[in-house]
């Protein structure tokens, strides 16, 4: 396979630009040639890591994400294989990351009374234009950054949490949150991606009893120990 970069084609989709990378996949802004205008995010082992565990976790967060229909979840919306690669490709979510936004803020020096000092971060971060109005996602930045700092905090949280119910009540455990891993749309809401490290009911460990998995700084007590892990939050 040639190397991956704007202008390479993987499967049906056209690769544009670079949006991240993990520890095991890069995720990249694609077109989906045979939809004409349709933007989506396509995600690609890296080649270096395609190693026959590697392959059966990224074949799992497609399994895993596939069985989850949520609005605070990005769809997956097809996988496959290019060369000897596999891939998958999301719904692309036209924002930016919360860990994004967060740095955004703290360059921008700002203490936040309303929400809409999150929109300008966000334009920052995502380097978007915002428009209002034209859409119905538009109207609805409206009332989402009409109020105060607090009151967005606290509604990402909220929102952030029926995500992952929604998740748990289908035996799915993310095992990985933390703001890099939570998309805010241009409508200033949270959108849960990036289960790489998800586990599911019933699926064989992947990992030794007693490994860590997880970003340290966000991981539960029990996580960094390498216990068993549930649905707490």
């Amino acid at each position: 396979m040639a190397s991956l970069g704007p202008g390479v084609v993987v499967g049906d989709f056209k690769l544009i630009r670079e949006l991240g990378s993990g520890g095991m996949g890069i995720v990249f802004e694609a077109r989906q040639v045979s939809v004409r205008g349709r933007r989506v995010a396509v995600k690609v082992i890296r080649e270096r890591f395609a190693s026959s565990t590697t392959r059966e976790r990224f074949q799992r967060e497609i399994d895993n994400v596939g069985r989850l229909d949520h609005p605070g979840i990005v769809p997956v919306i097809v996988g496959g294989v290019e060369g000897d690669l596999p891939y998958y490709a999301m719904k692309y979510i036209e924002g930016g990351s919360l860990s994004g936004v967060i740095h955004e803020l703290r360059r921008m020096g700002a203490r936040p009374g309303r929400a809409i000092a999150v929109q300008a971060a966000l334009r920052e971060s995502g380097r978007l234009e915002l428009r209002e109005g034209s859409t119905v996602e538009d109207s609805v930045s409206l009332e989402a950054w009409g109020g105060s700092y607090i009151e967005w905090v606290a509604g990402l949280g909220r929102d952030v949490c029926a995500a992952l119910e929604h998740a748990h009540r289908r035996g799915i455990i993310h095992r990985d949150i933390k703001p890099g891993n939570i998309l805010v749309t241009r409508a200033g809401r949270p959108v849960l991606a990036d289960f790489g490290l998800a586990s599911g009911q019933g699926q064989e460990r992947l990992t030794a009893t007693g490994e860590f998995v997880g970003t340290l700084a966000y991981s539960a007590p029990e996580q960094i120990r390498g216990d068993p892990l549930d649905d707490r939050v």
